[in-house]
């Protein structure tokens, strides 16, 4: 923000003084060789800003986007510190405010390197291999993967890795996948629904073959809910895989307290790992599955007192939570964005705060 807006200090005094004033003023920046650094980096940074905000419009693949947003950063920054640095007057009476950007310049390069150079070297060393494949449903695959070297990867329940299956550690083609597995074996496990380019190629993925894991990462972990009464889970879709993490950790960890899972599909056919919530709901001390199906009318056979026909309401989400301690439960949000916001305007509803709600937004 200081960013954009600094030209605008610049000449708002002008502009305070007159019409004139001001155009003079803009012309000069403008026009001036010594700004052109300057003037370069900052509409370099709108266009990538407005590139990062409608990203999802581009007709660009999200690995030439990746591209030419790290490229860009670099150009602007670079841009950048040779402005403030050669033209910026604190630089000009105050040598050291130069040495500052230069040194904050130098360590945003190096991270640069380290991600895109020196990581991908190192994970050679750190390579996991394909254990297994296998087409679990019309639409989801369930993916093994282990350490060639016998490493356990280190996370916890909640979280995602980025997977490189290109056989090119330097390659750009990378995709997130959270976890379905709880604690690290030597083999993580993932469920993954064949919904874009990358993903509905999957069949072509081979046993023992080689694929490089960066992670994991995110922070939907059962650690900020350790206080709380109760826990909310609401899957849409694919988003069951890290809330199947988390109950299998909360299993583990033989968890009194009263968890409920809402599990969301178009279809029966595409709701996962139904006979392992079945499991968990008779060996845990206080869990219930409610599954909620939109078409739940061509499939009569699964009329059972869990299943609702329907989309996720927040009565419930009501149902879910022991009256009267909404704001002591902690809640769970895993599904397309479209769920993920009207899960959210529902909990705020019902009085319950942004600090309660932890959720993963799916994009595809």
């Amino acid at each position: 923000m200081f960013f954009f807006l600094h030209p605008i200090f610049i000449v708002l005094p002008k502009a305070l003084m007159s019409a004139d004033d001001l155009s003079v003023s803009v012309w000069s920046i403008v026009t001036s060789p010594h700004l052109l650094t300057a003037l370069i980096a900052w509409c370099a940074m709108a266009i990538w800003v407005l590139m990062s905000i409608y990203k999802d419009r581009l007709n660009l693949r999200y690995e030439t986007w990746r591209l030419m947003h790290v490229t860009g950063f670099a150009i602007i920054a670079t841009l950048a510190t040779l402005h403030i640095t050669t033209i910026g007057s604190h630089g000009q009476f105050n040598p050291r405010f130069n040495t500052l950007w230069w040194l904050l310049y130098g360590l945003s390069m190096t991270l640069l390197i380290y991600n895109y150079v020196i990581k991908p070297k190192l994970s050679i060393n750190q390579a996991y291999s394909i254990s297994s494949i296998e087409k679990i449903t019309d639409s989801d695959w369930q993916l093994s993967v282990q350490n060639n070297n016998q490493t356990p990867l280190v996370y916890q329940a909640g979280q995602f890795v980025w997977i490189n299956t290109s056989g090119n550690p330097y390659s750009l083609e990378q995709h997130p996948f959270s976890i379905v597995s709880a604690t690290a074996d030597g083999q993580v496990n993932f469920a993954i629904r064949a919904l874009g380019d990358y993903t509905s190629s999957l069949g072509k993925l081979k046993p023992e073959q080689v694929v490089y894991i960066d992670g994991p990462y995110g922070n939907m972990t059962l650690t900020p809910s350790q206080f709380a009464s109760g826990i909310t889970l609401i899957a849409g879709g694919a988003g069951i895989s890290p809330m199947l993490s988390l109950l299998t950790q909360l299993a583990k960890q033989q968890d009194q307290r009263p968890i409920r899972l809402l599990y969301a599909n178009h279809n029966m056919s595409r709701m996962i790992y139904l006979e392992t919530l079945a499991e968990l709901q008779r060996t845990m001390a206080n869990f219930k599955v409610q599954l909620v199906c939109e078409y739940i009318e061509l499939y009569q056979t699964y009329e059972q007192p869990n299943i609702t026909h329907g989309l996720i309401q927040g009565q419930d989400i009501v149902d879910t939570v022991t009256k009267g301690q909404e704001s002591q439960w902690a809640y769970y949000l895993c599904g397309p964005a479209p769920m993920i916001s009207n899960m959210r305007d529902t909990l705020h509803r019902l009085g319950v705060s942004n600090n309660q709600i932890h959720y993963e937004q799916l994009t595809f």
